[in-house]
């Protein structure tokens, strides 16, 4: 993403099966208007992997889609320490496979 222009991405919400066109939700697309990229990145060794998207528009929260809350400027990262809970989802690969999984993962 680092070298990724906004208007080349698009973003998928909802999706969940990457392999299936028979889910029982569909899935939105939206145009990017702004990525912010880890200042901490390496793209060599792909360490600190990790970005904000900003949508072109508004995304609306379906049984599929959920939304996400910023921290509020001048948030301490103690405050964001105690936070009870965090998700984590992707297609990604883990340390054990050389392959991108098909259906969504998440982590607790």
């Amino acid at each position: 993403l680092p070298s990724r222009s906004p208007n080349t991405l698009k973003i998928r919400l909802g999706e969940h099966d990457v392999s299936s066109t028979n889910e029982p939700f569909r899935y939105e697309e939206f145009d990017v208007s702004r990525i912010v990229v880890y200042p901490t990145f390496n793209n060599r060794t792909l360490m600190h992997d990790i970005a904000l998207v900003r949508l072109a528009k508004p995304a609306k929260k379906r049984a599929n889609i959920n939304v996400v809350c910023m921290p509020s400027e001048g948030t301490t990262n103690n405050e964001l320490i105690l936070s009870p809970r965090c998700f984590v989802t992707g297609w990604g690969k883990t340390i054990d496979s050389k392959k991108f999984f098909l259906c969504l993962k998440f982590l607790n």
